[in-house]
């Protein structure tokens, strides 16, 4: 890469995000469940708190890491911990930009490398991603640099690469379950005739040293959590035949009497008791909508014309397409069983389509410049104009205002830490107003223990959760009928003027018996 375009990249990419995490208000829903258990690691022993979350935890204790020296300069509190949380992953966006250049100029070529950075900073779908409070970025990361590392292997057989990426995969796996498909892609390349060019016994021996990395880091983990994941033990209950997905996620009905009745539901989230399959096509359907999506729709074509027209080479090319296989299949095959997917499921896809994408891009341009026989001056002229369109494309589109609809929240916050004393619990069905009141707190999922606590004095519900037609809707609207006076709301959008967002004094009754 030239000398000029790396910073300047880094400067951009930067820029973008203090943009992004300048408008952020709050972290999101998820990110609140990292940001609790930084905090266990900075109270309990690290065995401690790796064996009490159900999270992979490196995210987590990166964060409990990071939040003291941001405390030390804009004090402690929430806005701390959401700095610092998005800062990592601002960190992991910034670092990736490198793996992400070799890969792509072992593949096609330096221009086509400096075309596909460019492409990855201005993604929307990554951009955001990138000063998010998750450990999505974090494990991109760790995925890229392992794919990076697997292709430098398998072209020169050196054992600093195998070890790398293998170790690349153990961290990202103490990051995110997911990665361990990295694993399986390197494996099954390497295990493919004629892919590198490296003799079979150099190649058997770095096979032995990736899985020593990657194998040690994952027994590690195991052997901390005595198991090899909550998370994808809890997805192997919940697709097994006749179980119900969702009625794993409920909150124990442990409740007070004349609430543990089995007509209120008090379940966490808006969803049915059953949960929502998709069939075969429909969930291939599905993951095309939201790759696309995530690839900012323009950038679609580009990408597929890549993967057909671009001459592209390595065994870089051998282990994206392995990745892709494996993933896809594990994706289809909880989408089917599960029902549920979001963006955040495709982003290692839309990462891995960048180089096409700029592939395409970069043959669409040549091919142009043949047909209209245009000179140097004039190549350049269209190279420039295109850069332009990128990059004012690429900024109006990352500048936009992000997550709006929270603004409620956080004023609610603000006004349970300025109406509340210290001493007194909240109850919050999102997380996020709790979060910014910075007093003792319940999710939802908590809901057993909030009712039960003497503390309990403010909850915070959304209006369209009362209004909801389903039973949990019907149970939190008759619960704060009977114990809620209703002292604060305001709108989901600064400046509004709809009461989106609503604020309740609790006053707990003599008895639930009785409630309607």
């Amino acid at each position: 890469m030239a000398r000029w375009s790396f910073p300047a990249l880094l400067v951009l990419a930067a820029s973008l995000h203090v943009m992004g995490i300048g408008r952020t208000l709050v972290p999101a829903q998820d990110g609140l469940k990292f940001i609790r258990i930084a905090e266990r690691f900075q109270i309990d022993f690290p065995y401690d708190a790796v064996r009490g979350t159900d999270q992979h935890p490196l995210y987590p204790a990166c964060l409990a890491a990071f939040e003291p020296v941001f405390a030390r300069m804009i004090g402690h509190g929430p806005r701390a911990w959401r700095i610092a949380a998005q800062g990592i992953s601002v960190i992991a966006s910034l670092a990736l930009i490198w793996p992400l250049f070799r890969f792509t100029r072992s593949t096609f070529d330096e221009s086509t490398a400096k075309l596909a950075c460019l492409l990855y900073v201005l993604t929307p779908s990554l951009g955001q991603i990138g000063i998010e409070t998750l450990s999505d970025m974090l494990a991109l990361l760790w995925i890229m640099i392992a794919i990076e590392r697997g292709r430098s292997a398998l072209e020169t057989g050196r054992i600093d690469d195998w070890l790398i990426s293998g170790i690349a995969v153990g961290l990202g796996y103490w990051t995110r379950p997911e990665c361990l498909v990295a694993a399986v892609a390197i494996a099954a390349a390497a295990c493919v005739p004629g892919v590198g060019s490296i003799p079979r016994r150099t190649r058997v021996v770095g096979l032995v040293l990736f899985a020593f990395g990657a194998a040690s880091l994952f027994g590690l983990y195991a052997i901390v959590k005595r198991e090899p994941s909550e998370k994808l033990a809890f997805r192997k209950q919940a697709i097994k035949p006749g179980s119900k997905y969702l009625k794993l996620r409920k909150v124990p009905q442990w409740l007070p009497k004349g609430l543990d009745e089995p007509r209120w539901d008090f379940s966490p989230k808006e969803e049915s008791d059953d949960a929502k399959t998709l069939k075969l096509d429909e969930s291939t359907v599905r993951i095309a909508e939201l790759w696309i999506e995530g690839m900012g729709f323009v950038l679609a074509p580009f990408a597929l014309w890549g993967f057909v027209r671009a001459r592209s080479q390595g065994p870089g090319v051998w282990i994206a397409r392995c990745y892709s296989v494996v993933f896809l299949t594990a994706l289809e095959r909880h989408a089917v069983k599960l029902g549920y997917l979001s963006h955040r499921h495709v982003l290692s896809l839309v990462l891995l389509s960048i180089p096409w994408t700029a592939g395409g891009l970069m043959v669409i341009g040549r091919r142009l410049a043949r047909i209209f026989e245009w000179d140097t001056a004039r190549k350049t002229l269209l190279g420039g104009c295109v850069v332009a369109a990128l990059l004012a494309g690429g900024v109006w589109a990352r500048t936009r205002p992000n997550h709006v609809t929270r603004w409620g929240h956080y004023a609610a916050g603000k006004w349970i830490a300025e109406n509340t004393k210290p001493s007194e619990a909240v109850l919050d069905t999102r997380g996020w107003a709790a979060f910014e009141s910075t007093r003792i707190s319940y999710d939802y999922w908590h809901v057993r223990q909030a009712l039960t606590d003497s503390k309990l004095a403010i909850v915070v519900v959304g209006a369209d959760e009362l209004s909801a037609p389903s039973r949990r809707g019907k149970t939190l609207k008759a619960l704060l009928r009977r114990s809620g006076e209703l002292v604060a709301s305001f709108p989901a959008e600064r400046g509004g003027v709809s009461a989106d967002v609503l604020v309740y004094r609790f006053h707990r009754p003599e008895t639930w018996e009785g409630l309607e």
